[in-house]
């Protein structure tokens, strides 16, 4: 049994100047699906563009289920000033004896250029360092991800490689850039 996960038990909330990162509500399927249904949101992703809300209303159950079984370490990146969900962030492939994370996130299109990313994901690292102590985290993005990409350097990651052929996303195995974060190094942002 992984003892970090009991950090989620409940997802905490986690509070920055702009935004709320939460748990999934049914109630942010409309806000969610504006999102995921742009093609430029999913383009380095490994889900599809969703076509309908009913697609998008899945994917929010799939996470409402893992919340129940306290399984989840996903957010709903909810800006505050007009409480739309705007995106999800994560922790993931958490591991215990290595106090190690990999974190994830992606917004909807209408939400880029506006900091939401660096400053949800400093907050998530915040949470990673200095509530659950890891040590190590990383960040992973398709080569050609280049907002992403910038982001990571911009929080301080360091490139660490290329994992060729990593992840299969629509019918093509793609390269994936591998950039890291130590405690000690997160203290000084």
């Amino acid at each position: 049994m992984n003892r970090l996960l009991k950090y989620f038990k409940p997802l905490p909330v986690i509070e920055t100047t702009r935004l709320l990162l939460r748990r999934a509500y049914l109630t942010d399927t409309d806000d969610l699906f504006i999102c995921m249904k742009n093609e430029n949101v999913c383009k380095y992703e490994v889900w599809n563009a969703h076509r309908t809300a009913l697609e998008t209303l899945g994917f929010i159950n799939t996470l409402i289920t893992k919340y129940d079984d306290n399984s989840c370490t996903d957010w709903i990146i909810e800006r505050k000033s007009d409480h739309r969900a705007i995106g999800v962030i994560n922790l993931h492939d958490i591991a215990e004896p290595n106090l190690y994370a990999e974190t994830g996130f992606w917004l909807g299109e209408e939400y880029w250029n506006n900091g939401y990313a660096e400053e949800s994901a400093i907050a998530v690292l915040n949470f990673a360092f200095n509530v659950m102590k890891l040590n190590r985290v990383c960040g992973m993005c398709d080569i050609e991800n280049i907002r992403s990409e910038k982001l990571l350097r911009k929080l301080n990651m360091t490139y660490e490689g290329t994992l060729r052929q990593h992840i299969k996303i629509g019918n093509e195995f793609r390269d994936i850039k591998v950039f890291s974060i130590l405690r000690h190094e997160f203290q000084h942002l």
